[in-house]
């Protein structure tokens, strides 16, 4: 996703589901992006 902004790499990443865990790696991952953007 090189060249894509925080938004749309979150987009694409949140709410993937790992078993009906609730989360996964990915969605972790859309979290501290988000996160990062609010900070920054």
């Amino acid at each position: 996703m090189k060249g894509k902004k925080i938004d749309e790499v979150a987009d694409k990443l949140e709410g993937i589901d790992c078993n009906f865990k609730g989360t996964s790696c990915p969605d972790q991952l859309a979290k501290a992006l988000r996160e990062f953007q609010e900070n920054f």
